[in-house]
């Protein structure tokens, strides 16, 4: 009796029944009620959809009594859920879960480059397929907070610095120090794990040429004045 082979695993379905599922759990968690968010950061947000928006002046409701601005990372995301509740016309949640889902979903496309350029096209689809599905990955995704966004930043950041090692083209150093920067003033463990893991990227490759190690010191050191 012949058996039929089983068919191989569409992986670019695969991939977007997890995103879609991501999609799901966080705007349902909204629609009921249950959304997941991060006070401070959301927080913040609301002040700038009642108010203006004002990347200087961060101010975490509550915290502090007179409404002073008070430091805290660099409030990119805040000022997008702000914006998205000024556009919205309501403060529902949902819209600052809809940022950061928008937000992490930029963030799939140089993922898989950079897998792809380390072990091949169908490894590198495992590769997202995996990340997809991971829980805090799935959390982080959509919650109304930082943590997704910066998770961004530090990918984007890899994507042009292994490009800038592969070529070792000045071209890719000014995005590469602009998301060293973002991602200092964000969430600083972000840009610390992120410099070591370049760093590792460069080692590992083999390359001892002088100008990649100037371009890529040069952008954490630049970040770290910033900071």
């Amino acid at each position: 009796m012949q058996t039929k082979e089983p068919r191989p695993l569409n992986l670019p379905v695969l991939i977007a029944i997890l995103f879609a599922l991501t999609v799901a759990y966080h705007l349902g968690n909204a629609l009921t009620g249950k959304s997941l968010y991060r006070p401070q950061h959301l927080s913040t947000a609301l002040e700038y959809a009642h108010g203006s928006i004002n990347l200087w002046q961060p101010v975490i409701s509550g915290f502090n009594a007179n409404g002073t601005p008070t430091p805290l990372e660099f409030p990119v995301w805040q000022a997008a859920a702000g914006l998205a509740f000024k556009l919205a016309g309501s403060t529902w949640y949902g819209w600052a879960n809809l940022v950061s889902l928008l937000f992490f979903a930029t963030a799939l496309w140089p993922f898989y480059q950079l897998a792809c350029r380390q072990m091949g096209k169908r490894a590198a689809g495992w590769a997202l397929a995996f990340f997809l599905a991971e829980p805090l990955i799935v959390i982080y995704a959509g919650k109304a907070a930082t943590d997704g966004f910066c998770l961004v930043v530090v990918i984007w950041f890899h994507y042009f610095a292994d490009r800038m090692i592969q070529t070792g083209q000045l071209r890719w150093w000014p995005p590469l120090v602009l998301l060293a920067c973002l991602c200092a003033v964000s969430k600083l463990p972000f840009f610390m794990v992120a410099g070591l893991v370049a760093a590792c990227m460069l080692i590992l490759k083999q390359n001892w040429s002088w100008r990649r190690w100037v371009l890529l010191v040069s952008a954490g050191a630049i970040a770290t004045v910033v900071f």
